[in-house]
């Protein structure tokens, strides 16, 4: 179990996901779909979706149990296919990068396709198109992953 954690509370959430809208708005990127990872890329995508008047998709990959890595990733699409859309694929956090790098070999991440998330790590092999924070060292606890709301130390 990590004992250095960060817990962002809704509110803070709230505001990062309308600080990504203006980032993706003032771009003047136009996407067809929203994608989200799930289950902490649900929490941004839905939002967007409706902020965007965009459709909206899931897909579910796998890469913790709790907060331990699992040896293998697993990706459940439920018949989700991306072909001849552009899509904004959003996760809560990039880490290491490996979620979305699963991703772009099971789906593929197009030219014109984007990616957004609340924090990115800062690593090298996938950076987001649209981001908030850098991810800070500790583990960050996001309100959908426990149920009392606590202070932001962000």
């Amino acid at each position: 179990m990590t004992a250095n954690k960060v817990y962002v509370p809704q509110i803070d959430i709230n505001a990062m996901i309308e600080d990504l809208a203006n980032h993706i708005k003032s771009s003047e990127r136009k996407f067809d779909l929203v994608v989200g990872i799930e289950n902490g890329g649900v929490y941004i995508s839905r939002p967007l979706a409706e902020l965007f008047s965009l459709p909206h998709a899931s897909v579910k990959i796998n890469r913790y149990d709790g907060e331990h890595r699992r040896p293998n990733i697993i990706i459940y699409d439920n018949g989700f296919r991306p072909e001849g859309r552009t899509c904004l694929v959003v996760d809560d956090l990039i880490d290491d990068g490996g979620t979305m790098l699963a991703y772009g070999r099971h789906f593929g991440i197009g030219s014109n396709d984007a990616i957004a998330v609340l924090f990115w790590s800062g690593t090298e092999l996938v950076k987001p198109d649209f981001y908030c924070l850098r991810k800070p060292k500790e583990w960050i606890v996001f309100p959908w992953e426990t149920k009392t709301e606590v202070s932001s130390t962000v």
